[in-house]
């Protein structure tokens, strides 16, 4: 008798595979039988069931969503973007 296996998030099952951890970049929810690559502008750590946005200050990098880094001085993200902020042009930024 074959007992389905039914993966937690996080984690894949292939039809007749053992379960296999997402890798670093990757997620899936439950029941998944395989790993999604993770969106731009999130980042999934190792055995992530969810993507999840980088804290204040940082991004992840196009096609390395595997951890976040922060953005420069005198930067601040602008739609998942580091982008430089020239200060008196009527923004206030407290790194300047």
């Amino acid at each position: 008798m074959h007992i389905p296996l039914v993966a937690p998030a996080g984690w894949a099952a292939a039809a007749t595979g053992p379960l296999t951890p997402c890798k670093a970049g990757e997620y899936s929810l439950d029941n998944a039988g395989t790993c999604t690559p993770c969106p731009n502008k999130k980042f999934c750590p190792y055995v992530s069931n969810v993507p999840m946005d980088c804290h204040e200050g940082m991004v992840t990098t196009v096609g390395s969503q595997q951890t976040c880094t922060p953005c420069q001085t005198g930067e601040v993200v602008v739609n998942g973007v580091c982008t430089t902020i020239t200060p008196g042009m009527g923004a206030y930024h407290p790194m300047f």
